[in-house]
């Protein structure tokens, strides 16, 4: 029991993002935003962070084309491109999700 609260205070940056709220909103708010490597498990937590601060636009790249395909299958059936398409007055068409392929 005490490692896991020992894991979960190491692991929880959300008092960090509040401290810091005011600069995330006036860097990301209405911004053009490239997320680099955003197909993994940890690019996807970032998306779903900087979404929450409403980007006038989102640019996903990976080399991971299933991860990309599955990227884009969450965020549509997540409500965060409907928060992020509402807010900022655009629409889902602002969010790109491109892969980068190179044998």
């Amino acid at each position: 029991m005490i490692d896991n609260l020992v894991i979960e205070k190491r692991i929880n940056f959300d008092k960090d993002i509040e401290n810091s709220n005011d600069i995330l909103v006036n860097n990301i708010k209405n911004k053009k935003i490239l997320i680099i490597g955003g197909a993994g498990t940890i690019g996807f937590s970032y998306i779903k962070q900087v979404l929450k601060y409403k980007p006038s636009k989102l640019t996903v790249v990976d080399i991971n084309e299933n991860g990309l395909t599955e990227l884009t299958r969450d965020l549509r059936s997540s409500n965060l491109l409907n928060t992020f398409s509402k807010s900022a007055s655009t629409s889902s068409k602002d969010i790109l999700i491109s892969g980068v392929f190179i044998n």
